[in-house]
């Protein structure tokens, strides 16, 4: 590969971001997700509530559902995503 130009910005101002994916089950623990009775999905549908409040308290994003889990999208400055 031919090198055009090597450029230092040791001193430049930036913008850096960081990107927290977090898979998780969705499903109350001790729960297979094989019971299908009703007692069972308003748990898991209560279960599923409780986690994207959590994820809306620190402004992250639910980006995936699946039968069985989700995902969820946190972005910001490693400062954030550390804490």
């Amino acid at each position: 590969v031919e090198v055009w130009a090597v450029l230092d910005y040791t001193e430049t101002a930036t913008l850096e971001r960081e990107l927290l994916l977090i898979k998780m089950a969705h499903h109350p623990p001790g729960d297979d997700g094989s019971e299908q009775s009703a007692d069972e999905k308003m748990k898991r549908h209560a279960h599923r509530a409780a986690i994207k409040s959590l994820a809306e308290i620190f402004k992250a994003d639910v980006i995936d559902v699946g039968s069985q889990d989700l995902t969820i999208q946190l972005c910001g400055k490693s400062s954030r995503i550390d804490n």
